[in-house]
């Protein structure tokens, strides 16, 4: 039996004697639709079911501009007579489903709600009623899913590593050099190595090698791997800190074999001790590869070192991203002799063949040594240094936002990001296992912008400045609204701040004046993404001049956007988040107040017939931003008197100019 049999006739989405001022609009054309036939990651397929809808909410944003941004979400009571929505039923009926709300048709069509099914839960009352009350989430439910990959992890991998020791093993317990190339390719630690952190920005670790060159074993630490590589074109890569001194030169990683007491470096980096500079030596085709650096890598510092020789058998040095040196050999082939093995730190000591060498073992920390079974391009080293010394650097926070969402798999057409005012440092540690919704609303934080999901389903991204950068969006007055509410308490003030950027020192904001007035209110922020301490301290003060002092807030506008008011449809149902908006309320003493103030959160509640009600979450425009062209922020009200110009004044707190007795 059809649905629509079990429908209450008078529960109809449009009523004939309500009629909009917009010609084209005559109801609310509400729309509910659903793709039971497809997976949560392809293009939906949909189908209407508005006439099962009983009633429902959709609520986005946050209460306030202290908030974080949270999930959009949905809330449907839908008629499951005919268990249509019964995943016993119906085996489409299942959870992450796709499923969209709108109103309006052809050109006059607003997306209110776009994300996917959580929640399918039953409900039956003899003799004959069943409902469904669907829950769903928009996109920050695949954002919060998504962990993001370790940043240098990810680019090693990309680029195929034919081996790669991270050397992040769990020692001295550890005796298997483990290989995280795929390849299987591990290996066997040898003395008594020690597990240290690691030397990229972000890493699992690293290892404390003590090579004093010693005939005893236990005191010539590293590591040995069985495998080689017989011919070139190829690529050695590792990151190294050490402050050795002496006459030798430290071995300190590469492919090698024995010839009688010495060995000979197939391709190899060494450091010469007396001056701490960097080497890469090949012998390939018979032809001596040597390629010197001109970094001291004695100072203690971290280091990126690439090797690599081309298929014409050139040979080139890389240290920290830029090419020092190199060499084309005499070599008339590409043959590399694979009879020994790859060695991590470890020369051969002791009574083992090729102990007569004059190279010394590596002392120092080492980690992330990888091998190429083809040469590395001046790009590839380049990226590979940035990933470990500082990855996304010095991006803005609309680039950050829109790397985050490539990594997701975002469409680039389902996008709305500004560029943002402030400049991130590299990523931190804490990025790599994080989700993707966590970092996208910290860089909205350290923007002190708004990142959401907007109604149509696309990911926006507004920098701080974006709501004093254009008019009013729309305007009200007491005849369009049924309630204005505003807040006035101590809930939102601070005189105390303190912000931390990762990796900086606090920076701390005060206003006596405001102690001295209400007490210390302190509040603080930690991690955000500055690349300068100063940008952070320009927050702290910018905080502190929006909140020091309690001001008339307004938090909350209702309509009822089913009445026939002039383009009432284009001015309430047609607005996003953090669109600037004015209310004007006549006061009791006879005067004007408009408040200036910015969408922060939005809620419908509806049913069918004329029962629809939409709701505002406001903030204060703030005027002024902090950083890059920034300066104080001031919030303003306009007031006019009757037949009076309107005057603009800066409030601080009430007064008896700003009783606002309505």
């Amino acid at each position: 039996m059809p649905v629509s049999f079990w429908s209450d006739p008078t529960a109809t989405w449009s009523d004939s004697s309500f009629t909009w001022a917009d010609s084209g609009i005559e109801s609310l054309d509400v729309c509910f639709e659903w793709s039971p036939s497809t997976s949560p990651g392809e293009a939906p397929v949909w189908v209407e079911f508005t006439d099962r809808v009983r009633k429902g909410w959709i609520q986005r944003g946050r209460q306030s501009e202290f908030d974080r941004t949270s999930a959009g979400r949905l809330g449907l009571l839908i008629d499951n007579r005919d268990r249509g929505f019964d995943p016993e039923h119906n085996a489409q009926a299942r959870l992450n489903k796709r499923v969209r709300g709108s109103i309006g048709s052809g050109a006059d069509v607003v997306r209110l709600f776009d994300g996917w099914i959580d929640e399918l839960p039953q409900g039956y009352v003899p003799p004959a009623d069943a409902t469904v009350e669907l829950s769903a989430t928009d996109g920050f439910k695949l954002l919060s899913r998504f962990k993001l990959d370790p940043i240098y992890g990810s680019v090693v991998e990309g680029d195929a590593p034919w081996g790669w020791w991270r050397l992040a093993d769990d020692l001295p317990t550890a005796t298997t050099v483990v290989d995280s190339s795929g390849n299987g390719r591990t290996g066997s630690w040898k003395g008594t190595p020690s597990s240290t952190g690691s030397l990229l920005a972000a890493g699992p670790g690293g290892v404390k090698l003590d090579g004093s060159g010693d005939t005893t074993e236990g005191s010539a630490d590293g590591a040995v791997v069985a495998h080689t590589l017989f011919t070139a074109p190829v690529s050695i890569e590792a990151w190294v800190k050490t402050g050795k001194y002496g006459t030798n030169s430290s071995f300190i990683c590469g492919q090698t074999h024995v010839v009688g007491t010495t060995f000979v470096h197939d391709f190899s980096l060494v450091m010469d001790n007396a001056n701490g500079r960097p080497s890469f030596l090949a012998k390939v085709g018979g032809g001596n590869i040597t390629c010197t650096g001109t970094t001291d890598l004695r100072d203690t510092g971290i280091h990126h070192l690439v090797g690599t020789v081309d298929s014409s058998r050139v040979g080139r040095l890389y240290v920290d991203g830029a090419q020092q040196g190199s060499n084309s050999t005499g070599g008339a082939t590409t043959a590399i002799d694979g009879s020994g093995s790859t060695r991590i730190g470890k020369t051969p000591v002791g009574s083992a063949p090729g102990a007569g060498s004059s190279y010394k073992s590596f002392n120092g920390e080492i980690c992330e040594v990888a091998v190429y079974d083809r040469a590395l391009s001046a790009g590839e080293i380049t990226e590979h240094y940035t990933a470990g010394a500082a990855p996304w650097a010095n991006e803005t926070t609309g680039v950050r936002v829109g790397r985050i969402l490539t990594l997701v798999g975002w469409r680039v057409g389902e996008r709305n990001i500004e560029t943002g005012q402030s400049t991130l440092g590299p990523a931190p540690s804490s990025v790599e296992g994080a989700s993707a919704l966590d970092h996208l609303l910290k860089v909205e934080e350290t923007e002190q912008g708004r990142f959401f999901i907007a109604g149509d389903g696309t990911a926006t991204f507004f920098s701080r400045n974006h709501e004093t950068s254009v008019t009013a969006e729309a305007s009200f007055t007491d005849d369009d609204i049924i309630d204005l509410e505003f807040d006035y308490s101590e809930a939102n003030l601070v005189n105390d701040m303190t912000v931390t950027r990762e990796g900086g020192s606090p920076q701390r904001a005060v206003d006596q004046a405001s102690i001295d007035d209400y007490w210390r209110v302190s509040d603080s922020t930690s991690g955000l993404l500055y690349s300068t301490d100063n940008e952070a301290k320009a927050m702290a003060e910018w905080r502190v001049s929006n909140l020091s002092v309690p001001t008339m807030r307004p938090t909350g506008l209702t309509f009822k956007p089913f009445r026939n008011l002039p383009d009432l449809y284009l001015r309430v149902l047609t607005r996003e988040l953090g669109d600037r908006i004015s209310v004007t309320k006549t006061a009791m003493t006879g005067s004007d107040v408009t408040v200036d103030a910015v969408i922060e959160g939005i809620r419908h509640d509806f049913e069918p017939g004329v029962s629809w009600s939409t709701q505002w979450n406001l903030s204060p425009l703030n005027y002024g931003t902090f950083g890059p062209g920034g300066g104080n922020g001031r919030r303003t009200w306009t007031l006019s008197g009757p037949g009076s110009s309107a005057e603009v004044r800066e409030r601080s707190k009430l007064d008896n100019d700003n009783r606002l007795g309505f």
